[in-house]
């Protein structure tokens, strides 16, 4: 997985923090991985106050997550773990 996590030296306004990364999943049944994927996101996401968008391009997800720094190190802990990437 690559990823950019531009929180830094005033580099977003305040309180906002954007992670982007890119993946390559290694499921078997890759449409019903990210099924999941977007049904648990949405869930999460909305609990945790977070904003983003998820594509999929030449067999990669690229996602883009904004919101609070501690809120976004939360979920990058969660996705780093997730085995289906």
């Amino acid at each position: 997985m690559s990823y950019s996590f531009p929180c830094e030296a005033g580099l977003m306004p305040d309180d906002l923090c954007r992670f982007s990364y890119f993946s390559t999943p290694v499921g078997v049944d890759f449409e019903r991985d990210i099924a999941d994927i977007v049904a648990v996101a949405s869930q999460r996401n909305i609990q945790l106050g977070l904003t983003g968008v998820i594509a999929i391009e030449n067999g990669r997800y690229h996602q883009i997550l904004e919101g609070k720094l501690e809120d976004v190190q939360v979920l990058m802990n969660s996705i780093a773990f997730d085995k289906r990437h």
